[in-house]
């Protein structure tokens, strides 16, 4: 506590001071960082204990009035000093002036520490806005699945492999399958006596079966060129009726030998197709279908066509992703060959197809196929034999499935349109 008059001034080397200057009136404070009782002042000789007006009366005796005084440390050290004595419990009031500066020597609440401050957590969405962030995840979530992995490989064309270039130079592929392949024909035939005059006429029920394991190899030579040849392996029966007669004819072993190459001509464009073309020549090395023929039966059990032959088709090929549109005609030519002594040459053949594939996703297309054609009649000795030309038509539906290790199958059935046709064709084709 302060006394009136005088000045009092914090000493050059104290770390804690307050100080009064001035008037009776005038009291200044001044503030360091250490508690104002744990501090003395050098030019203190002594420890300063007791009461304020001792301490006063301590610095008079060294020379020093109340106005010059000069103190660093007026409060006395005392077991409580927030109320100014010396007893630890004060039960009473202390004086108004004591009590101030006690108030005033109270050390500060330290400041609770806060928290550090972390990135504000995100609003918590709207209730009309959760739908939409799930639906964002979703879509984030979707492009980067996109993004992981290789993508697959294209095999929406891979039903036309055998008409069309899908072969990088030095690729391969090889068909293995299963055929079975009916062909009914009936036809009426006149009966007659020993004598030759017509007593009746009857239908003779005729039968053609395959089965057949057709093999074909197919390699890339060129950019957009690539070579094939296959030939089946089987086994072909014959059946023919009439009334209480019945025969039988079998055959088997090596069919004939299909070669040739397939050329891309054209790319595709938005407005035009891809035009492919192939050359293919054909081989007789699977027997013939007149010798062996029992009876009155048209041809003999056999699993080639017995003449060498050279053909050429163009087709056409219109991707609308999924659908792909494919359309064709090509010709082929037969050279004459003589059996039981007669020059026979087969009727040159023209056909037709056009179809659509439909990708139903990576791995399966679906396709259906139109095939047409017009044969000319057979020349026997140079003479056409009228009657003989006909107008085979088949419609085929398959399925292409793509399966991992670049591998296909392929199940599928055709169907005959016409008498001229075969009555039906089935079977399933596996690709390496």
């Amino acid at each position: 506590m302060l006394s009136n008059g005088g000045s009092a001034q914090a000493s050059p080397t104290s770390n804690t001071s307050f100080a009064a200057q001035g008037d009776a009136n005038d009291i200044g404070l001044t503030l360091s960082k250490s508690p104002l009782w744990q501090q003395l002042s050098p030019s203190t000789d002594a420890r300063l204990d007791g009461p304020a007006g001792t301490q006063a009366s301590a610095l008079e005796n060294k020379g020093q009035s109340k106005s010059d005084l000069n103190l660093t440390r007026i409060v006395p050290t005392l077991p409580n000093p927030l109320t100014m004595t010396n007893q630890p419990n004060l039960s009473g009031t202390a004086a108004a002036d004591e009590t101030e500066l006690a108030t005033f020597l109270q050390p500060l609440d330290p400041v609770a520490d806060e928290p550090e401050e972390g990135p504000e957590p995100p609003p918590a969405p709207l209730a009309g806005d959760e739908q939409s962030a799930d639906d964002q995840s979703d879509e984030d979530s979707l492009a980067e699945a996109e993004q992981v992995g290789e993508e697959p490989e294209d095999t929406s064309l891979q039903f036309l492999r055998t008409e069309t270039v899908l072969l990088k130079p030095g690729e391969s592929q090889f068909d293995v399958g299963i055929n079975y392949l009916l062909t009914e024909n009936d036809f009426p035939v006149l009966l007659t006596d020993g004598m030759g005059t017509i007593v009746g006429v009857d239908e003779i029920n005729f039968r053609v079966r395959e089965l057949t394991v057709p093999l074909e190899y197919r390699v890339g030579l060129l950019k957009r060129v690539q070579g094939f040849i296959g030939v089946p392996v089987g086994w072909s029966n014959t059946q023919l009726s009439l009334d209480t007669f019945e025969a039988f004819e079998n055959d088997g072993g090596l069919g004939d030998i299909d070669f040739g190459l397939t050329m891309q001509l054209v790319e595709a464009s938005a407005n035009s197709p891809y035009m492919i073309a192939t050359i293919m020549a054909t081989a007789p090395t699977g027997g013939d279908p007149f010798t062996n023929a029992v009876g009155l039966a048209p041809t003999a059990p056999s699993l080639g066509q017995g003449f060498w032959s050279v053909a050429g088709n163009l087709l056409f090929i219109q991707p609308y992703d999924p659908v792909v549109v494919f359309y064709g005609l090509g010709t082929e030519h037969f050279f004459s060959r003589e059996f039981l002594g007669l020059e026979i040459e087969p009727g040159a053949q023209y056909n037709y197809l056009f179809g659509v594939g439909f990708a139903v996703n990576e791995r399966i297309t679906l396709s259906t196929r139109f095939f047409g054609a017009y044969v000319e009649e057979i020349k026997v000795d140079g003479e056409r034999r009228f009657g003989t030309n006909s107008e085979p038509m088949t419609l085929r539906l398959s399925a292409t499935i793509s399966q991992p290790c670049d591998r296909l199958v392929e199940p599928f059935v055709e169907f005959g349109l016409t008498d001229d046709a075969i009555s039906s064709f089935l079977g399933i084709t596996w690709t390496y």
